[in-house]
């Protein structure tokens, strides 16, 4: 038995995940595949160690070459929500994934308090931790759509002119036009079957059409998807500022699939870990 087989094995089954995650446009396993770039950068790094060990200088150069390959993508990249949770005082906006099942709405009815966003706009937003911000009066309009997963809701003590809720297929797209800008406010699903991964490119075509009309506009959203997927990119890589890992921060699984998206620039920082598995994002314009 060759004892480098497995060895082989493990460094060219990263750089074929690598490869395939660029066909992400195709087919939704290879999108799939793209989004677990750090989680790759920490197995290939623990590769290179046991190369160094074992003396195979081959598979330790092509390990040192894939690790690179991270690094640069990487970069930029904030992971501070894994680890520090400095509140960012008096945010413009606040965008948050509260995780309808979440009963636990004190936590983060209690941070808002502390952090005191001007705008809230919040996905899987349940009725209790709703009707709670509401009654608070914090917020002088406060707008809430129902429905289990795909619920949101807009909080501000702007003028909003209009409201509207479009839809593609099963999912909506919060509108909220106020003087100074457009908010739109979005949920997909994860794209975990081919039917999954055709309706999040056309949600994500149909809120491209939305937003590049608008003179001012900023996104917000948990899009199930990353800035390394090539779907995601292909429509708003322009409109793009920051990568912030926002999902199960606490585990090696996480990920950012929560965006906030302008035609102006933005400062997106990550909050604190609260009671869902998402943290907010504290967003300055």
């Amino acid at each position: 038995m060759n004892p480098k087989l497995p060895s082989n094995f493990l460094v060219y089954l990263i750089l074929g995940i690598v490869m395939l995650g660029f066909f992400g446009n195709y087919y939704f396993l290879f999108d799939l595949f793209s989004h677990f770039q750090l989680q790759l950068a920490v197995a290939t790094f623990a590769l290179i160690f046991w190369y160094a060990y074992r003396k195979y200088w081959r598979e330790l150069a092509l390990s040192l070459a894939v690790l690179a390959f991270f690094l640069v993508r990487l970069s930029g990249a904030d992971f501070s929500g894994m680890y520090s949770h400095e509140p960012i005082g008096n945010p413009d906006l606040m965008f948050m994934n509260t995780e309808f099942l979440n009963s636990d709405i004190v936590r983060i009815t209690d941070y808002i308090d502390r952090v005191r966003p001007q705008r809230l706009a919040l996905v899987e937003l349940n009725p209790e931790l709703f009707e709670s911000l509401k009654q608070q009066g914090k917020y002088q309009y406060a707008y809430y759509y129902p429905n289990f997963v795909h619920s949101f809701g807009f909080f501000t003590n702007d003028e909003v002119l209009e409201q509207r809720t479009y839809m593609s297929g099963d999912y909506p797209i919060g509108y909220f036009r106020t003087k100074d800008r457009d908010y739109f406010v979005v949920h997909p699903l994860p794209p975990f079957d081919p039917e999954m991964y055709s309706s999040q490119k056309k949600f994500f075509a149909a809120v491209v059409a939305l937003v590049s009309n608008q003179e001012h506009f900023i996104l917000v959203g948990d899009f199930n998807s990353t800035p390394y997927s090539r779907v995601f990119q292909s429509f708003f890589w322009k409109y793009f500022y920051a990568t912030v890992y926002s999902w199960n921060v606490s585990s090696i699984l996480t990920i950012p699939i929560d965006h906030a998206i302008s035609n102006a620039k933005l400062g997106i920082f990550p909050g604190e870990e609260l009671s869902s598995d998402h943290i907010p994002l504290l967003i300055r314009f």
